[in-house]
């Protein structure tokens, strides 16, 4: 029992408001060990001291866990504006609380000493960092007839195609390469939201270049011919931009492993087409999440199509990493199908990656291994579930309550 309470460790240690991933390669069975585990943690929420970092590297060592993959630069516009790093950066501004404090520095000295591996994740183009640095650089699209500056949910988006934009970025990648001991380089946020995107001067007087037409004139809301020669341009575009950084990436450092975090292939819209770029990259990670795009289970494993026909189809000869959400206590039994049936149809597949996003108020009892248990409390807002154990066993109980007397959240 002590080992469960030990893992459960782990899950309180990346909790709230965290980006957890585990990635384990699937077995032969569902309750056989994981031939490999990785963890890709977000930093803002985990890392505030060495203390932490040694902590957490701790429970990775004693759970076998191979690689770290560790946010240096913020995904998010949330407790850390997008584009703010947590290493020592003389280019990109570094986020409030961690200027003595060089995460990544940490990380490598401690994991490297137990022989796992550390991995940068570094987002791209959300970068509200950026922006401030070069204001005219906003990702723009079209609404109406008007060409606005995008801006989702309080979001913060440069533009993948701006030149000075992508020097920026790829100057990150080069510093974090020449001045650390890092095993690999996963990018993420590497597309745009929609078809019309970007719609900035530059992009547009580009294409115009090429093309003889302003992107702006095309029926974006249809499929037709001028659509998707646009789509086709954007796409080589940033296949173009992963060449760039693969090559300046690597210069710096030869044998380096590089990734990138890609969406479903039939996402069309987003002007990401990994068979561009498969080329340049190691490893690919499509996002599985199929409960979220309203998708059934065999969309995953389907042999004949689905996320990973498609990414297989497009990335061969490339790594690929099936990434999911953590399953909520109604889809335990469609993840067991799904890994099983993973296998059996891409047997060239050995790992699969867990997203858990903090602040996740399920009630949730998953065995990820023989050695491995995750614990997800619930809350005492809907659920009013708590966590029992009696000296052997350790398990989940809610407590009714009467459906008038129960509290909603303000």
């Amino acid at each position: 029992m002590k080992k469960w309470m030990t893992f459960l460790c782990i899950l309180l240690l990346c909790s709230s408001q965290t980006l957890l991933s585990v990635s384990a390669a699937p077995a032969k069975s569902v309750s056989s060990t994981p031939r490999q585990t990785q963890i890709t943690v977000r930093t803002a929420t985990n890392f505030k001291t060495e203390s932490d970092v040694k902590k957490f590297v701790q429970l990775a060592s004693k759970y076998k866990i191979s690689v770290i993959y560790l946010n240096v630069k913020q995904d998010e516009d949330d407790e850390v504006p997008s584009g703010y790093v947590y290493y020592k950066s003389k280019i990109a501004p570094i986020a409030k609380g961690y200027r003595n404090f060089d995460v990544l520095k940490s990380m490598i000295k401690e994991a490297h000493k137990k022989s796992i591996k550390v991995y940068a994740w570094v987002p791209q183009f959300h970068d509200r960092a950026a922006l401030k640095k070069y204001p005219n650089a906003q990702m723009k699209t079209l609404v109406g007839k008007k060409t606005v500056a995008y801006n989702q949910n309080g979001e913060y988006f440069v533009n993948p195609l701006n030149k000075k934009i992508q020097k920026y970025e790829i100057s990150i990648l080069k510093e974090i390469a020449k001045k650390y001991d890092v095993d690999g380089i996963i990018l993420d946020w590497l597309r745009f939201d929609d078809y019309k995107m970007d719609l900035s001067k530059s992009t547009r007087n580009a294409f115009k270049k090429k093309y003889g037409y302003d992107p702006i004139t095309i029926s974006f809301s249809t499929n037709n011919a001028k659509r998707r020669q646009w789509n086709s341009w954007r796409t080589s575009q940033l296949a173009s931009y992963v060449k760039q950084a693969s090559r300046s990436v690597r210069q710096t450092k030869k044998d380096i492993l590089l990734g990138v975090f890609i969406l479903p292939p039939e996402f069309t819209e987003c002007g990401q087409d990994v068979g561009k770029f498969k080329s340049y990259i190691d490893v690919v990670l499509p996002m599985s999440y199929y409960k979220d795009w309203d998708f059934t289970p065999s969309w995953v494993y389907g042999k004949n199509s689905g996320i990973l026909y498609d990414t297989q189809k497009k990335a061969k000869n490339t790594s690929i990493i099936p990434t999911f959400d953590l399953p909520s206590s109604t889809q335990k039994d469609s993840y067991k199908t799904i890994f099983k049936k993973t296998q059996k149809n891409y047997p060239k597949i050995k790992c699969i990656n867990y997203f858990i996003y903090g602040h996740r108020h399920i009630e949730l009892d998953l065995m990820l291994s023989t050695t491995a248990r995750v614990l997800i409390l619930g809350d005492w807002i809907n659920y009013f579930s708590y966590v029992v154990f009696d000296g052997e066993n350790l398990f989940l109980s809610l407590i009714h309550i009467s459906e008038p007397t129960r509290r909603t959240p303000i």
